[in-house]
């Protein structure tokens, strides 16, 4: 049976005592002048219940998990004592924990100090709460970034059109195809490579019905990390920041999206290893002017080849810096041209702020 009273300052006691026969009941109380139900715990008289009605082999087990409910910090625990300790007058048993971590009773840490003190099953729940860790956290990134995201929206600035973008995004219609070509993206600092990139992918995935794309810094590693590439619901990838575009011709057989099964992760066992494609998705590289070999995109054989590499080469913003509502413009960019083809005051999350200039006060 517990005891439980919760008082006025919110403190919720609990005691624990082992039920015995009535005839003992009587002897005592006879000896002390306390009849059990006016049990008074720290001078407050608790109310009385039943918790368990365990008997034969099973009562004692019960005992002591009482006891150790009691006992365990669990989480708004402020002090507990008992002259009948885990551990020490009796075993803990796993599941103890199990059912007191799933009841929000315990702390991850709380749980892993007193499961590596019980030992027998230690591994398993060390791993489990390393896995539901880490994903937590992941959780909490993703909702944090798309929280941010979602505010920056207001602010953006509609996209140039670029004809070299509008034919790369024609490539992905759907329709099977042998080969896609690559959309390499080439400029300078905070001229917004990487939201056009994002920006290419999301109208490709409207075409494609599919919402989310992978975008990856490359930089200066060999390997792509793709484990979490998914078919089902990217659109594509953004190879950010690669650092030698000669990258590009290193992985043509992957990048290109050839209909074919490729191995990620590949090792001597392949162990870590996953399956994945391009197939019918889109792959857009963005890199600096610092990147290795560019001029490599003219002049070799297979990377100046427009079949394989589609180049687009930036010296302005990717973002129309005209007043929203100003009417008709026109914009001397060189080949790009205002976005009229799609719908307006449309906005993508990394374009930098709209400036809209303060208008002069009327006097009088």
């Amino acid at each position: 049976m517990f005891l439980a009273r919760r008082l006025p300052w919110n403190v919720h006691h609990q005691g624990r005592y082992t039920c015995m026969p009535t005839s003992i009941w009587e002897r005592v109380s006879t000896a002390v002048g306390v009849r059990p139900w006016t049990f008074s715990f720290l001078r407050v008289s608790s109310r009385t219940s039943p918790q368990n009605t365990a008997s034969g082999k099973s009562y004692m087990g019960a005992v002591r998990y009482g006891h150790f409910y009691v006992v365990v910090n669990k989480i708004g625990t402020i002090f507990n004592y008992t002259d009948f300790g885990p551990f020490k007058a009796y075993g803990v048993e796993g599941w103890w924990l199990d059912n007191l971590l799933k009841s929000g009773k315990l702390t991850r840490e709380t749980y892993l100090h007193l499961a590596a003190r019980v030992t027998v099953g230690f591994q398993r729940r060390l791993a489990d709460c390393r896995a539901a860790e880490r994903y937590l956290q992941e959780e909490s990134l993703r909702l944090e970034v798309s929280a941010q995201q979602h505010a920056l929206e207001p602010a953006m600035l509609p996209m140039k059109v670029y004809p070299q973008v509008e034919d790369f995004i024609q490539l992905h219609d759907g329709q099977a195809r042998f080969r896609r070509p690559i959309l390499a993206i080439v400029g300078g600092t905070r001229l917004g490579k990487s939201v056009l990139a994002g920006h290419v992918l999301r109208r490709i995935g409207e075409r494609l019905n599919l919402d989310e794309f992978l975008e990856i810094t490359v930089e200066d590693s060999e390997q792509m990390d793709l484990g979490e590439f998914d078919r089902r619901i990217h659109s594509g990838v953004i190879l950010d920041g690669v650092a030698d575009a000669l990258f590009l011709k290193r992985h043509r057989e992957t990048l290109q999206g050839r209909p074919k099964v490729v191995k990620g992760a590949k090792s001597a066992t392949n162990v870590y290893a996953y399956s994945f494609s391009f197939c019918a998705r889109a792959v857009v590289a963005t890199f600096d002017l610092s990147a290795r070999n560019l001029t490599l995109l003219e002049t070799d054989h297979w990377l100046s080849n427009r079949e394989n590499v589609i180049l687009l080469e930036l010296s302005e913003p990717v973002y129309s810096t005209a007043q929203i509502g100003a009417g008709p413009f026109p914009v001397d960019d060189g080949e790009a041209t205002p976005a009229a083809s799609r719908p307006p005051k449309r906005r993508w999350v990394g374009s930098p702020a709209r400036q809209v200039p303060f208008l002069p006060v009327r006097n009088g």
